[in-house]
């Protein structure tokens, strides 16, 4: 008699080379632009980091404009 056990799917939906494709773009222009928003408050002399924070969403739009289009991909 057949043993009625299938065999365990272990195909994940996403592999971890698209998942760090999609990770990549986040950490980098995250990082890029936060620093470079901090340089500009800091050659401006400002008290409150508004290039640091318009940096920082700047990087997270990039990035999840990259992650959406990433995504899309068929």
């Amino acid at each position: 008699m057949k043993s009625e056990n299938p065999k365990p799917n272990n195909k994940l939906p996403f592999d971890f080379l698209k998942l760090w494709s999609m990770t990549l773009p986040l950490i980098i222009s995250v990082g890029v632009m936060g620093f470079l928003g901090h340089l500009l408050d800091e050659a401006i002399h400002f008290n409150f980091p508004l290039f640091t924070l318009l940096g920082i969403f700047a990087g997270l739009g990039v990035a999840v404009y990259q992650i959406l289009r990433t995504l899309n991909k068929k």
